[in-house]
């Protein structure tokens, strides 16, 4: 369902890497395919780690006792390892001027931590905030299917323009016909990849970052490396 890596006419051009659970991205062998990817300003790596451990219903179900605070604890422990070798390629990333993406819920509490703070203000990353039902998610599933879901969403930028197309917010019960419905239970699960709208959005943007690049006369290759990671229990 991730359609981020899915061929379609926008993205036709562009040689995906995908470093998914089976590739342990925290190992030299996973980096490896990540940095091998990464040669220059027409590269792109797009980073969304495990998100369940910094949200706001685990903010909610912390202060239990027992396995369900061991289970948070172990999420977040999961997300904190993948970050550390995140860096490690961010690093190589950077020296060659690629573009780096790196997507969560806007509402999770990751983005406040001084590790994740001090490294995106170290390299003055923009930000591209959005909610996902500005452009088309709904529920899939349940009473109340096709009411829009109203999930704040965020993706960090370097070397990336997505910021200034990808921004919709919903502020106003008037941009929808039916009200929204919770982001919960199954449309958690429903909502975890990027609608094809969303993913057309971020590849609309590598693309034109491109063709803004002054090339040579030969085209130039894009290459985008996504290391992600699921929020299922398989993931721990």
């Amino acid at each position: 369902n991730n359609h981020l890596h899915k061929i379609t006419g926008i993205n036709k051009l562009c040689n995906f890497i995908d470093i998914i659970i089976e590739d342990d991205f925290n190992s030299p062998y996973g980096r490896k395919l990540a940095t091998d990817g990464l040669r220059g300003p027409a590269d792109t790596i797009f980073f969304t780690g495990p998100c369940t451990g910094g949200s706001k219903w685990t903010r909610l179900n912390e202060s239990r006792v027992g396995k369900t605070r061991d289970k948070i604890e172990g999420r977040r422990l999961v997300f904190w390892a993948l970050w550390v070798s995140f860096l490690i390629v961010a690093k190589h990333a950077i020296n060659v001027n690629a573009r780096i993406l790196i997507g969560l819920p806007r509402g999770c509490t990751y983005w406040n931590n001084p590790r994740m703070t001090d490294f995106l203000g170290k390299h003055n990353f923009t930000y591209a905030d959005f909610d996902g039902c500005m452009y088309g998610l709904v529920a899939g599933h349940g009473r109340e299917i096709g009411h829009p879901i109203n999930k704040p969403c965020r993706i960090a930028c370097l070397n990336s323009s997505l910021g200034s197309t990808l921004n919709k917010l919903c502020n106003q019960p008037k941009n929808h016909d039916l009200p929204h419905t919770r982001c919960g239970g199954q449309k958690t699960i429903e909502t975890q990849s990027y609608i094809p709208k969303i993913a057309d959005a971020i590849h609309k943007s590598i693309r034109r970052d491109v063709q803004a690049l002054k090339a040579k006369s030969e085209p130039i290759a894009m290459c985008c490396t996504m290391c992600y990671d699921s929020d299922s229990d398989d993931s721990l």
